[in-house]
């Protein structure tokens, strides 16, 4: 006779790694049950592939990551019952390529596409977590339709731990960052997305071109008049009028780098928030998943619109909330 408590006890006492890796920068968790025990970054991502070609770079970093959890835990490999990975470990620049899943996804499908296999640097199986498309897989992509993609690779997770702590049946979610991603949701399924450079075009113009000395990378509290100003200039003047007004003020005027600043992602994200409306102009709960400053930014712009603005503390590890769903699902089925 099968005893499900013997089951439950011994899926609560096994150890799991889980490796939530990005473009700069990757974390490392080390869990028991769903409880989290030990958590450790590193400075290495994808990005770090691409410009020192080397393949495996990625590789041996995360298995010294996963080597120093192991070590500051008292821990052997053969303690470890699984190592998951979700991010960029699925591009052509982290661990193995692996092809996005198309949407609508729900935690139970993202579950079945884990892609597994044995690795060569790890000894062992380990568990990608795949990426979404806003593409089906039958359909071909050309220069006709390629516009029409959307995608997304770590920022899935970390959905799914929102969805996993909002009551909200429909709303949509902006996910700032390098790439800034939206999503919209539907009873807990991620039905669609709307990705763009947001962070990475800020970070260019501001370390790459003359409008530099105008802009403070250390802000964090915006300019509201002037956030809104930028905004409005890129509607009535387009983004490449409104960039070059930047060295107007940094010219002619006395004004602050932080209004600069403020004015800069005024410009950026209202770009992105007018595509939004037109993409998706029944959408009403809006959240903003995003540090203080950004999301207060996001926030000022957004109110120029009849939105209901879903309060959200995204201050706890969302992609461990996620991939705690995921195990959830593969220890019911």
């Amino acid at each position: 006779m099968i005893n499900l408590q013997d089951d439950v006890n011994k899926r609560d006492n096994l150890y799991r790694v889980y490796f939530d890796v990005g473009t700069s920068k990757s974390r490392g968790f080390l869990l028991k049950g769903l409880r989290v025990l030990d958590q450790m970054k590193k400075k290495i991502g994808s990005k770090d592939v691409a410009i020192e070609d080397d393949q495996k770079l990625l590789k041996r970093e995360i298995k010294k990551l996963y080597r120093n959890i192991k070590a500051d835990n008292s821990l052997k490999d053969k303690d470890i019952e699984e190592i998951y990975l979700s991010g960029m470990v699925t591009s052509k620049f982290g661990f193995k390529e692996v092809p996005h899943i198309p949407t609508p996804v729900t935690i139970e499908k993202l579950a079945e596409s884990i892609y597994s296999y044995e690795d060569e640097i790890f000894g062992r199986d380990i568990n990608l977590i795949r990426g979404l498309k806003t593409f089906s897989d039958d359909r071909e992509i050309n220069a006709e339709n390629f516009s029409e993609i959307n995608n997304v690779r770590g920022e899935e997770i970390e959905i799914f731990g929102i969805v996993s702590r909002c009551s909200k049946n429909k709303f949509h979610v902006f996910m700032p960052g390098s790439h800034t991603h939206i999503a919209r949701i539907e009873n807990g399924e991620i039905k669609d997305l709307l990705s763009s450079f947001t962070g990475e075009l800020f970070q260019v113009i501001s370390e790459h071109t003359l409008l530099s000395p105008s802009i403070d990378l250390s802000c964090e509290k915006y300019d509201v008049e002037m956030l809104k100003k930028g905004f409005q200039h890129s509607e009535e003047l387009g983004m490449n009028r409104s960039l070059y007004l930047i060295n107007t003020m940094q010219m002619f005027t006395d004004i602050d780098k932080n209004k600069k600043t403020s004015y800069l992602e005024g410009i950026i994200l209202g770009d992105l928030i007018r595509l939004f409306r037109r993409r998706w102009p029944d959408a009403q709960d809006v959240m903003v998943a995003a540090k203080p400053a950004l999301g207060f930014a996001y926030e000022k712009l957004l109110e120029n619109y009849d939105y209901n603005i879903v309060e959200f503390n995204c201050e706890s590890e969302l992609s461990v909330e996620g991939f705690k769903m995921i195990l959830n699902y593969l220890w019911q089925r």
